[in-house]
């Protein structure tokens, strides 16, 4: 199954092997670059930046991922 929805929809109904979301995913965090293919869990960190925003619209500079090396982001 070929998709370009973002949304993980697909997963729920397909199994995950048998899904290709080639525009991506929205519960994975990837390097703006394009310098490599990793993939980071976006869950969590954007659970903290909706909860840290309040009812406003600004998320923290401090809970925006910044790419450090091929390894990590913070």
């Amino acid at each position: 199954m070929v998709t370009t929805n973002q949304d993980t929809q697909f997963v729920k109904l397909y199994p995950e092997e048998k899904v290709a979301q080639i525009r991506g995913d929205h519960c994975f965090f990837q390097c703006a670059r394009c310098c490599t293919d990793d993939t980071w869990d976006a869950v969590e960190p954007v659970r903290q930046m909706v909860e840290a925003q309040g009812a406003g619209t600004r998320v923290p500079t401090e809970l925006i991922p910044r790419f450090r090396t091929r390894a990590t982001w913070r």
